[in-house]
């Protein structure tokens, strides 16, 4: 199928639930990696929306349609895009901004697949697609995902021993500490 993606630059997502996710993964960026992040998603789309690799992306939707739009498959085709990414900055990707990204390019190109070639995306498939898009991110980076799980734990019990801290007996603040009233 030649002009597969030829010039077409994604204008918006149009699947509420992918576009969603897309604002989602951009609103967790911490605003220091904002422009790796944009440089992540822009080298992404241009490889999925280049004239350059019209056929390399043709070979991978005919291979995606042969697999019965296996959500495995997607997720292996995803990480490979990322990948090769990676590659190209020379190792110096932060991992912290690869994943948001990832997401981002996911959305766009499940979209892709729904507006042009009818695969119904549903959250089921979505998912799947991020269950084994996770794993392959941890198997790339070589990040143990029991850490990652032992990391979220530990800041959110620091987070609720925080708000215990802040808020004292009764959930009230004594006029003293209050701003402007000259207390602590």
């Amino acid at each position: 199928m030649a002009g597969l993606m030829q010039g077409q630059r994604p204008r918006r997502i149009r699947n509420a639930m992918l576009d969603q996710i897309r604002q989602q993964a951009e609103s967790q960026v911490p605003p220091a990696l904002a422009d790796e992040y944009r440089a992540i998603v822009v080298a992404g789309l241009k490889i999925m929306y280049s004239a350059e690799t019209d056929q390399t992306m043709e070979r991978a939707y005919k291979q995606l349609q042969a697999k019965h739009y296996d959500p495995t498959f997607m997720a292996h085709a995803l990480i490979k895009l990322l990948s090769n990414i990676y590659n190209e900055s020379r190792g110096k990707m932060k991992v912290e901004a690869a994943f948001p990204a990832l997401a981002v390019l996911m959305a766009y190109a499940l979209d892709y697949l729904e507006q042009t070639r009818g695969v119904k995306i549903t959250e089921g498939i979505v998912a799947q697609i991020v269950k084994a898009m996770t794993a392959g991110f941890y198997a790339f980076f070589k990040i143990d995902p029991a850490r990652v799980k032992q990391t979220i734990q530990q800041g959110l019990s620091r987070q609720q021993g925080l708000s215990r801290q802040t808020t004292p007996p009764g959930g009230q603040v004594p006029a003293t500490a209050e701003a402007g009233t000259g207390g602590a």
